[in-house]
């Protein structure tokens, strides 16, 4: 990606973890924008009005399991802030100002046990200063995308997506149940999650991309290896004064009695024209489409509406990332290039959505769509055993049954062929795609 910055944390973090790991640059990017968002919390905020959230970040880093070192690259951002934890131990022995934590199964009551407090003044007070930033790092994000064919969920993960989405825009429910009482308050909540390209495809639905949920992701494609390390690289002196000078960078954000405010009020004149132009043009076009247009049009507006809004994040948390040793939040300005930053991953989302849009509906509309694409791609060798088809093309939560009832729907709609062909033993099924 040739929009990473060329000199301040991201850059220097992406410099430091990306030889030392198989894992692309891009992906080492999303970590670092989600690690400092969680820093950076509410001293920058965008405001609507009388609303106002944090710049924190929402990251989703996806891609084929095992080959794209997803969980491996998130667990480097983790751990960095680990470290920044403990320069600051010893002046915050309470509660640190950043912290981090590691989950996968959980519920709305657990989230808000992490980020919630039953201490009623320091809830109040956190109305007005700043509260602690943390990170939530969330391997295998699937399950609160519900299970293949949900529309919107069970109770369950409805209830966690709900609150997720109330911690995006800073705030939360708290808790009120029997003698366990924290009362809701403002907060600074980053997320890095790391799911499979295809739990991706099998689970999101034209209901999760319109409700707004996934539109508050940067979705990061992870393509896999970038490099291949036989053995692991040696980590050097100068590695540790990296980190920690990375880790002090975080230390002072999150401390920092300094705001940055109001995102929007930072733009220098051209940053302001190039955002402006940039969404007027984007939402009229994806308007535009919607109104002609399917799901997957749809799907693109809505989205964007959320997504124009995290691109201003990205812009800031970048321009925050830049500034100088002797500078201070106050006095950072977001100026062109900073744009572009958010623009680009926007754009990235953008194009991951219209994807997965276009992989929507039922799992049985995706599983013909699977079918069809197969067989076209192996069309040149001629018709494809029955088992054969069944064994390469498979569908988390269709029964191999299910799976073959699929493929006779396709003969009947005349797009496969299905015929017997005699090899010497019993009749084997053959299947040919006729037409797309």
């Amino acid at each position: 990606m040739n929009l990473i910055p060329k000199s301040g944390f991201l850059a220097d973090y992406v410099k430091l973890y990306t030889p030392l790991s198989e894992a692309p640059a891009e992906a080492h990017l999303a970590t670092a924008l989600a690690v400092a968002s969680a820093a950076i919390g509410w001293r920058a905020q965008i405001r609507w009005g009388e609303s106002a959230e944090p710049c924190t970040l929402f990251i989703m880093l996806q891609g084929a399991s095992a080959t794209a070192k997803k969980t491996t690259t998130a667990k480097t951002g983790a751990s960095l802030v680990r470290h920044a934890e403990k320069l600051l131990a010893e002046e915050h022995l309470e509660r640190s100002p950043l912290t981090v934590r590691s989950v996968s199964h959980t519920s709305r009551r657990g989230l808000m046990e992490l980020v919630a407090t039953s201490d009623q003044e320091l809830a109040k007070s956190w109305e007005t200063a700043y509260p602690p930033g943390l990170l939530l790092d969330w391997d295998e994000f699937g399950m609160i995308l519900g299970n293949p064919g949900d529309l919107k969920g069970g109770d369950y993960v409805g209830q966690i997506r709900t609150a997720l989405m109330e911690l995006y825009g800073g705030r939360h429910g708290g808790v009120q149940i029997g003698a366990l009482k924290m009362p809701p308050s403002r907060c600074a909540v980053a997320i890095l999650a790391t799911m499979t390209r295809q739990e991706l495809e099998q689970r999101v639905s034209s209901g999760l991309l319109r409700d707004g949920f996934m539109g508050r992701f940067v979705m990061m494609p992870h393509p896999g290896r970038e490099r291949y390390m036989a053995t692991p690289p040696p980590w050097l002196p100068e590695h540790s004064n990296i980190r920690d000078r990375l880790a002090a960078f975080l230390a002072k954000v999150s401390t920092s009695k300094h705001e940055m405010g109001d995102v929007f009020r930072r733009l220098t004149p051209a940053a302001r024209e190039m955002r402006e132009s940039w969404y007027d043009r984007r939402m009229k076009q994806l308007d535009e489409d919607a109104k002609i247009g399917g799901e997957v049009e749809a799907a693109l507006a809505d989205a964007m509406g959320r997504l124009q809004t995290t691109a201003m994040k990205v812009a800031a948390v970048s321009a925050v990332c830049e500034m100088a040793e002797d500078e201070d939040i106050s006095e950072v300005l977001i100026d062109t290039r900073h744009i572009e930053y958010g623009v680009a991953l926007a754009e990235h989302a953008l194009t991951e959505i219209k994807a997965l849009s276009g992989e929507g509906g039922p799992p049985v509309d995706r599983y013909r769509i699977k079918v069809v694409r197969y067989l076209k791609n192996v069309n040149g060798h001629g018709p494809v055993k029955r088992s054969e088809l069944l064994d390469k093309v498979k569908f988390d939560g269709i029964t191999r049954e299910d799976r073959w009832k699929v493929i006779q729907s396709l003969h009947k709609e005349a797009i496969v062929e299905i015929s017997l062909t005699r090899t010497g033993g019993r009749p084997a099924q053959m299947v040919e795609l006729v037409r797309e």
